[in-house]
């Protein structure tokens, strides 16, 4: 019965991908790789529309947000850095 449920999830997916979500980042949403020392601005994908947004300390999501590397996120070492790699800055 479970490997059942479990080739029925796995059909689930396979087919119904809302977004072109990628199933394989889907356990990577909330690992986060470390912070390099000094380094606290999370530059983020996000999932809804893969744009590329940054957050600074003190921001409404910036707690929240987590960095994975898989996913092309990254953290940058001056608010300056982000932009200038294509980065754009949250709107909250």
């Amino acid at each position: 019965m479970l490997a059942l449920v479990v080739f029925v999830m796995y059909i689930g997916i396979s087919f119904f991908n809302p977004g072109g979500f990628d199933v394989k980042f889907a356990k990577t949403k909330h690992a986060h790789a470390t912070t390099k020392s000094g380094c606290r601005i999370k530059g983020n994908v996000s999932y809804n529309n893969n744009r590329k947004i940054y957050h600074v300390p003190g921001q409404k999501d910036y707690k929240k947000t987590r960095i994975s590397s898989h996913r092309g996120e990254r953290w940058f070492c001056s608010e300056a850095e982000a932009p200038a790699n294509g980065w754009k800055k949250a709107g909250r």
